[in-house]
């Protein structure tokens, strides 16, 4: 976990790999919880684009803390780029500050570039997006 001290080394941060997370294994268990908690029809081989999604903003919060700050608001995510994951697969998040920006002495907007990695596909292949946050 990279702690970022506040918003200014938030700035001086950018194009920094913040870091990389943890493999976590998207099993069948996470595909039928996942599709019987939202209503989804089950798929007998692929991962749920919105598992993929969820799963990677919980790995995001274990990479990164913003001294002085409680939580951030995620508020929009865009470039997002989905590849198939096959049930089983085991990922990883890759996680770039990509842009930042003070709103005011206090807060700050960030853009995060997040690649997702599949064990075996060797560098970024399952999923690309761009998150934005306010903290």
């Amino acid at each position: 976990m990279r702690e970022l001290e506040g918003p200014a080394a938030m700035v001086a941060a950018v194009g920094e790999l913040i870091g990389m997370s943890r493999f976590v294994e998207l099993g069948e268990r996470d595909v039928r919880l996942y599709n019987e908690s939202v209503g989804a029809e089950p798929s007998e081989s692929t991962v749920p684009e919105g598992l993929i999604v969820a799963r990677t903003a919980s790995l995001m919060m274990e990479l990164i803390v913003v001294a002085g700050r409680k939580f951030g608001l995620n508020y929009g995510i865009d470039d997002v780029r989905l590849d198939e994951i096959l049930i089983g697969s085991r990922i990883r998040l890759r996680l770039v500050l990509a842009e930042c920006e003070m709103r005011d002495e206090h807060t700050v907007d960030a853009a995060w570039a997040i690649g997702v990695e599949v064990d075996g596909r060797g560098a970024v292949g399952g999923f690309t997006a761009r998150t934005r946050y306010i903290f």
